[in-house]
């Protein structure tokens, strides 16, 4: 068959043939029971030379099955000549219906054994029901009034469209080298990356064994590296869990790709892979908790001395929020400051950083105004990177585009801190937003850029 798992088949479209699962009926004696079991469980829609089978059992005590009709989905139909294996010798196939019925006969099929039908075909578009329908005799050439009577529960006719993989526990930020699990910088913990087979109405396919693999999506690979650890996993129940996974180079922005043969891939929400870093929730008022926030050097991926504390003072403050303050007085005009988190870290003074901040989902929610959009980085800084119109001295311009003057300025400049504007907008080597959004969990991530020569990491 034909699989979507390559980067250019990212948009193919598939069928999933799952099991049917329902309580079997209450049966009168002397029922004769079988079985049918369609492959493969997953097709590219509207796909063509797709190798199919049914195996037909006889659950039967005593009674031959002689004969049977397979009615393919609407839009399957069958392209080339059938075989059977395990079947009478004088039995025979045929196809009618434009390809969508086949006609088994004199197959002669003992209790307890199987015959199977292979045929290659082509599969419906999105839409198809993707129902086979199968009736079986005892006759052999499937006259009477007597039939048997399907076994649901050991049976697989059921396809579904769009069959796929999802992420049921996203990756969350990691420090480098560690294993990434669905808590930040939390290798311990017991929630692991895990993949899901859906089929296309998003329900679990529990009967998905198959492997999955896991690697760093091409797209959202900030550390042009490779995912380390077991990245190939069999699924247990429908679910495939990874244990050990780890990305040895810092980066920003990092996904991870999923992929099994004949389902569509998953690409997981984006995460941080850091230096050095931790999440540091809220605490009682006037409490601190030491931690570590995420630093990176972004040109060797050493870092200097990192410390830093984060300071709970009581109840957020209200409005739009700016992530910390520094030991010295900040002031945004038009956005108050978030007086729960206090930021400061000393970092090696001649490379640029890259700093993650992650803010708790219970003093996000605590917060009137707690879009990703309104958190901001109010910044400040000593350094001297470019000039105003009037040849002045300038740190870096604000989101506004005015200049914001280096802190201890002779001539006394004002302001000397500003909104951080986002890198896009941002000269060359100057501080810059990269990214302010709320991850999986509910807290708030957000990223910004120090320039080369800041002695200071400043919010």
């Amino acid at each position: 068959m034909r699989s979507p798992s390559g980067a250019g088949r990212a948009a193919a479209l598939v069928v999933a043939l799952s099991a049917a699962v329902a309580a079997p009926p209450a049966m009168a004696a002397g029922t004769k029971l079988f079985a049918a079991v369609v492959e493969p469980r997953c097709v590219e829609a509207g796909g063509t030379g797709i190798a199919f089978s049914i195996t037909l059992t006889n659950l039967s005590k005593n009674q031959q099955l002689g004969s049977a009709n397979v009615r393919l989905p609407d839009g399957f139909a069958v392209t080339g000549g059938v075989a059977l294996v395990g079947a009478s010798s004088s039995a025979t196939a045929s196809v009618s219906g434009s390809g969508a019925l086949i006609e088994l006969r004199d197959l002669r099929i003992l209790p307890a054994r199987s015959v199977v039908a292979s045929w290659v075909g082509a599969a419906g578009p999105v839409g198809s029901d993707g129902r086979f329908g199968v009736a079986a005799k005892p006759s052999n050439d499937f006259t009477g009034s007597t039939a048997f009577t399907l076994d649901a529960s050991a049976s697989q006719l059921v396809s579904s469209v769009d069959c796929r993989l999802a992420f049921v526990v996203q990756p969350s930020h990691a420090l480098v080298g560690e294993t990434i699990t669905g808590d930040p910088f939390a290798p311990s913990s017991s929630r692991q990356v895990s993949v899901a087979a859906l089929d296309g109405s998003g329900a679990p396919i529990s009967s998905f064994a198959d492997a999955v693999t896991l690697s760093i999506d091409p797209s959202h690979d900030p550390g042009g590296t490779t995912l380390q650890g077991t990245t190939a996993r069999a699924a247990s129940a429908g679910v495939a869990a990874f244990d050990d996974v780890h990305i040895d180079v810092h980066g920003f922005g990092y996904a991870l790709r999923a992929d099994a043969d004949g389902f569509l891939p998953a690409t997981s929400t984006t995460f941080a892979v850091a230096d050095a870093g931790t999440v540091c929730g809220p605490r009682a008022p006037a409490s601190t908790c030491s931690a570590q926030t995420v630093v990176a050097d972004e040109l060797n991926g050493a870092v200097g001395a990192v410390a830093s504390t984060v300071t709970s003072t009581g109840g957020p403050a209200g409005g739009v929020v700016i992530v910390g303050a520094n030991t010295h007085e900040v002031d945004c005009a038009g956005y108050v400051e978030h007086t729960d988190v206090t930021i400061t870290f000393d970092v090696t003074t001649g490379e640029a950083k890259t700093v993650t901040v992650v803010i708790d989902k219970a003093l996000v929610q605590a917060d009137p105004n707690n879009g990703a959009a309104h958190y901001q980085v109010c910044y400040s800084s000593p350094t001297v990177l470019a000039e105003d119109a009037f040849g002045n001295p300038v740190a870096f311009f604000a989101r506004d585009g005015s200049p914001v003057y280096p802190e201890g300025n002779p001539a006394g400049l004002v302001p000397t801190s500003g909104l951080l504007p986002d890198c896009g907008a941002a000269l060359p080597g100057m501080p810059c937003r990269v990214s302010s959004n709320k991850d999986r969990a509910g807290n708030e991530v957000l990223v910004y850029r120090t320039p080369a020569g800041d002695p200071k990491g400043r919010v």
